[in-house]
C-alpha cells in the first residue's frame, strides 16, 4: 500500500493536487517564529512565517505548531 501523506506525493498519490505548484512543505521553529519553506523537485521555491498561511497549509502549520508546543 502506497502512502501519500508525507512529502513528494507528485506523481504516486491519487489525492496530490495535480495543479500543486510544490511538491512539499516543511515547517521549523526559528527563534520564536515558526517558518514554512515549500519545496519543489527537493529544492526551496519558497519561505516565510506561518501567519502569512491561508487554508490547508495555514491547518498544516497548525497542528505542526501544536506538535512542537508539546
Amino acid at each position: 500500500m502506497e502512502v501519500c501523506n508525507f512529502g513528494y506525493g507528485r506523481g504516486t498519490c491519487d489525492a496530490f493536487p495535480s495543479d500543486s505548484r510544490s511538491d512539499a512543505v516543511r515547517f521549523t521553529k526559528l527563534g520564536d517564529r515558526t517558518i514554512y519553506i515549500l519545496e519543489r523537485e527537493y529544492l526551496p521555491i519558497r519561505h516565510g512565517d506561518v501567519a502569512t498561511l491561508t487554508g490547508t497549509l495555514a491547518r498544516q502549520a497548525e497542528v505542526f505548531c501544536e506538535w512542537a508546543a508539546r
